[in-house]
């Protein structure tokens, strides 16, 4: 869904109304257009820029996160790519730890 407009103006007034006074009913018009499709390069650097953004040290529990960057690079599908999401590298650093 891409938008949705109601076939009437909501004002503040009505908005203050509908909160504190009544519950109204509107109709409203739903636009639907086809889901955008995100190439796997964007994923990888949207989250990229996520894990340097991150001001809480919360993507860096179990690698550096250089380290988790280099995992999302080298994940070669969606699906490798949304494992490291989830783990955190977490999988990694086990592996690594039992050599």
């Amino acid at each position: 869904m891409t938008e949705v407009v109601p076939a009437i103006l909501v004002t503040p007034i009505k908005r203050w109304q509908a909160r504190f006074l009544y519950n109204p009913r509107t109709t409203v018009t739903l636009h639907y257009a086809e889901p955008r499709r995100y190439e796997l390069d964007e994923v990888r650097s949207d989250l990229a820029r996520l894990i340097d953004s991150d001001p809480d040290d919360l993507y860096d529990q179990f690698v550096t996160h250089e380290e988790l960057k280099g995992l999302l690079a080298r994940a070669q599908s969606p699906n490798e790519v949304i494992r490291v999401a989830e783990t955190l590298g977490f999988e990694e650093a086990e592996s690594e730890s039992a050599i």
